[in-house]
């Protein structure tokens, strides 16, 4: 996915995604899910710069799960180039060079945790892990859906809804 900066507020965001989920039967507490991608969240991070991120929930968000390593889940690989909340310092510009994240999450079949790819304008590299511990149900064994998604400023400035 390409990767921009955008001069956001306190309020605003915007946080493009690959999303694996599985949402049970329905209800909010079903879902489980891992998300990977970029933003800019200045509510999160007091900035208003690009970051890698991650996040995770096996109850949605009720009890379990959190924005990159801000609680017990993701398991960062040691040499990692990247991790999560770092600044993705050099970005796509409108009449300039493409910035591309190159992301992918699989399953590993011996330990059973999703492993974390990531690259900037190269191929991805994995950079760490969800245990699968964290995870109940089928969410554990597998992933029900895969969504590509984008959470962006609407056009009042305000922050917008998920678009799937």
């Amino acid at each position: 996915m390409d990767v921009y900066g955008f001069p956001l507020s306190q309020g605003q965001g915007s946080a493009p995604a690959v999303w694996i989920s599985d949402e049970g039967d329905g209800a909010r507490s079903g879902l489980k899910n891992i998300m990977i991608g970029w933003d800019v969240l200045p509510d999160l991070y007091g900035d208003s710069k690009t970051h890698f991120y991650t996040k995770w929930t096996n109850d949605g968000y009720q009890s379990t799960g959190c924005f990159n390593t801000k609680c017990n889940g993701f398991v960062p690989e040691k040499g990692a180039a990247i991790a999560p909340g770092d600044v993705i310092d050099h970005v796509s510009s409108p009449k300039g060079a493409n910035r591309n994240l190159n992301l992918k999450i699989i399953k590993n079949g011996t330990s059973g945790d999703w492993l974390v790819h990531c690259g900037l304008d190269r191929d991805p590299q994995l950079i760490g892990r969800f245990p699968r511990s964290l995870f109940t149900g089928g969410f554990a064994e597998k992933a029900v859906g895969v969504l590509f998604a984008e959470k962006a400023p609407n056009e009042s400035g305000a922050d917008g809804e998920w678009n799937k």
